[in-house]
């Protein structure tokens, strides 16, 4: 439809504006880091399968393509389109929609994603 919802933060990092309020109200608690154990343990749901990697597509936009010039005026869609495969931008906009709390990150510009 028509309509776009988003449920709200799934994680705080704990250097972030969001954490820093809940502390101030005392509405945050104890915390406790990944082990690495758990960390390997970690799952990512990819075209309706659990999986212990990233898809690939997605680890070469983010690792082999750091430190490029991203333009500010562009949206992210955009500029993503002309250098990658589309299935790998939906993927990375599938990632980050929650982390960015917009449910169409493609639009934002480029430099900000």
């Amino acid at each position: 439809g028509p309509y776009v919802t988003n449920d709200g933060p799934h994680t705080f990092f704990d250097n972030g504006d969001a954490w820093h309020w809940l502390l101030q109200r005392g509405l945050a608690g104890r915390y406790v880091r990944l082990s690495f154990h758990e960390w390997t343990r970690m799952r990512f749901r990819h075209q309706g399968r659990l999986r212990m990697t990233l898809p690939s597509g997605y680890m070469k936009m983010t690792w082999r393509h750091r430190g490029i010039e991203v333009p500010v005026d562009r949206s992210f869609q955009d500029w993503a389109g002309e250098r990658f495969a589309q299935q790998t931008v939906n993927e990375a906009l599938g990632f980050l929609g929650p982390i960015l709390f917009d449910g169409d990150p493609g639009r934002l510009s480029a430099a900000f994603v």
